[in-house]
């Protein structure tokens, strides 16, 4: 009975997450007011929930899909806010990083909102490459790199290169599925062209 009421509680606060993300419009930004400090502290407290409840059901649980669906909008809201902050005038960007572990060399997905006019930024706007985004089992947040090929082009092997980790890991990458709609598809071999979704690659790393 505990556990029964352990997971209607998850799936209640999961439906609460969902709505409140989903009924944000598109065009939907903070006020200038806010400063992007706070705002993306508010956003990271969600995003460290969505994590917890991520770990309280297996990897196979139907939960998760609806835990990545919530995941991605609020990916998305947090891109916004970070395309906002580099429009606005520099003051308003200040202090808005967030320190990470040393041992991290990925840039975090969305709470470090970069430079503008950077190498970065650069990459992102040359037609020839690919922003990247992806997930891993123990981080509470994704992680942004970005491929220097075009969708189409890129191969789970150029992926592997990106990621350079040491170790056995599993890739499932979002696409379109014309029955199912949005799944994650396993790619297995490196000369395997990666699925695209929206302009960027969107992967999951499973060891």
């Amino acid at each position: 009975m505990k556990l029964k009421k352990m997971i209607e509680e998850k799936e209640q606060e999961i439906a609460r997450l969902k709505l409140a993300l989903s009924t944000q419009p598109k065009s939907f930004k903070y006020p200038y007011a806010v400063p992007g400090r706070i705002q993306r502290e508010e956003l990271q407290v969600v995003a460290e929930a969505l994590g917890s409840l991520r770990r309280c059901f297996p990897a196979n649980d139907p939960r998760q899909h609806t835990i990545d669906t919530v995941d991605q909008s609020l990916a998305a809201l947090l891109e916004r806010i970070n395309a906002l902050e580099m429009a606005s005038p520099a003051s308003l960007v200040s202090n808005t990083t967030v320190r990470r572990p040393q041992n991290e060399r990925e840039t975090s997905h969305f709470f470090s909102p970069g430079q503008p006019g950077g190498p970065e930024v650069q990459s992102v706007e040359d037609k020839n490459c690919t922003k990247v985004v992806y997930y891993m089992d123990k981080s509470l947040t994704p992680f942004r790199s970005i491929l220097h090929k075009r969708i189409g082009e890129a191969t789970l092997r150029d992926f592997k290169l990106l990621f350079d980790r040491p170790g056995q890991f599993r890739y499932h990458f979002k696409t379109l599925d014309p029955e199912f709609g949005m799944v994650k598809e396993e790619v297995l071999h490196d000369e395997d062209i990666l699925p695209g979704w929206d302009s960027k690659i969107v992967a999951w790393i499973e060891e």
